[in-house]
């Protein structure tokens, strides 16, 4: 069928790139920009602003939304990145880039789902270590669970084992699970933009303080 045609393709494709040790971000993803090197690898209409929080998301339509609003806040980042379907490259790959990255002071993760959660874990417990962690998980409800499908093709995930997973890490991780479902729209993405206005103003805060 369609899906097993799918899988095929994407096994040759990964098989391919790793013939020539290439990674790869996607498919079915908008792409990843790095203003501060003026870089622009996606097919976003904008440009992101430079600034120091890291953005990785699943969700094109939400990476493109927050995209414009950021713009229009005058909000900028170190890294804008959609990861989309994660046939290689995945959230535990970007958190141990950007637990390393010095022009990242903040890291804000958009959960549709994880696949490799041990590596998620590690990754996610290391770079809680020195920089703020805040993830929002959709798809908690039916509804946003089943938009989480749509766009990515995989499985959100029980509530209850991202819950556990996310209570787990508390005190090492700065992550905090959200009701995403029918509200998705008002208080998943209201969190996400609560949290970058508030990294950003205490970014701007210990800047002035030097």
């Amino acid at each position: 069928g369609i899906i097993t045609r799918a899988y095929e393709r994407g096994l040759d494709m990964l098989e391919a790139a790793a013939k020539y040790t290439i990674r790869i971000l996607g498919p079915n993803c908008v792409g990843l920009l790095t203003p501060h090197l003026k870089l622009n690898a996606s097919f976003a209409h904008v440009d992101a602003l430079p600034g120091s929080i890291a953005f990785v998301a699943q969700s094109g339509a939400l990476t493109t939304a927050l995209l414009d609003w950021a713009r229009g806040k005058g909000i900028g980042f170190s890294h804008f990145i959609s990861l989309g379907d994660g046939a290689d490259v995945d959230f535990g790959d970007i958190l141990d880039y950007l637990a390393m990255d010095r022009g990242t002071s903040a890291i804000l993760l958009y959960i549709e789902s994880i696949t490799g959660a041990r590596k998620f874990m590690s990754a996610a417990r290391a770079a809680s270590r020195s920089k703020p962690v805040l993830a929002v998980k959709a798809g908690r409800a039916r509804e946003g669970a089943q938009a989480a499908a749509s766009h990515t093709g995989a499985l959100a995930g029980a509530d209850d084992v991202y819950g556990a997973a996310l209570r787990r890490g508390t005190l090492a991780l700065k992550l905090t699970p959200v009701m995403c479902g029918s509200a998705f729209r008002n208080k998943g993405v209201q969190l996400l933009l609560d949290a970058v206005v508030a990294y950003t103003d205490e970014i701007e805060r210990q800047l002035a303080r030097l």
